[in-house]
């Protein structure tokens, strides 16, 4: 049941994000079906999220569970990141990476985050990157200014953020120490 929420809440909010790039023109669409998107984009969006869970769950592993409040701050500072981009002048992309790094940073540095998850952060950030210009290469969707492999170069930053929403939400799948130690008595 966790998972199927948390795929629920990444699709949710990925196309959320996704309508505001689209409605203040950072991406556009070749045959947009509804809110200037295309109709395959929230599957594409379920399909995105767990992929990401799955693999976050392997950078994760033997840390403490998360819980639902970091799930959820996690999730807003992700939200957080993609409004920004939504409205950031394109002309100024390499400031708006910088912003998105340096908030990265932070909030790591805040968090006490662990050497996983950061690795966890920069290995989805090239993947999604990698993922997303080759998507754009279909022609199926474009973004309107992309600098590199037909993205943005602030593109990395938002995945950043979403790399320690995911391994938030990947500790919160994992079972506490206590289930841990029943599982073991129980075998």
């Amino acid at each position: 049941m966790k998972w199927l929420l948390l795929v629920l809440a990444g699709t949710v909010l990925c196309t959320f994000g996704d309508y505001l790039h689209a409605r203040q023109g950072v991406l556009a669409y070749h045959h947009p079906f509804w809110s200037l998107q295309a109709i395959w984009v929230p599957p594409e969006f379920a399909i995105a999220t767990l992929a990401a869970l799955m693999g976050a769950r392997r950078f994760v592993r033997g840390q403490p569970p998360a819980s639902m409040l970091r799930v959820v701050t996690d999730g807003a500072w992700f939200m957080g990141a993609y409004a920004y981009t939504s409205f950031a002048e394109p002309s100024h992309a390499n400031v708006t990476l910088a912003a998105l790094a340096v908030a990265w940073a932070l909030h790591v540095i805040a968090q006490r985050r662990s050497p996983g998850t950061i690795v966890w952060c920069v290995v989805l950030a090239i993947c999604g990157c990698l993922a997303e210009g080759t998507l754009s290469r279909t022609g199926a969707f474009w973004y309107v200014y992309p600098d590199v492999y037909g993205v943005p170069r602030w593109l990395p930053g938002i995945y950043l953020h979403a790399g320690i929403a995911t391994a938030s939400m990947a500790a919160w799948l994992q079972p506490s120490v206590e289930q841990r130690a029943e599982r073991l008595v129980d075998a």
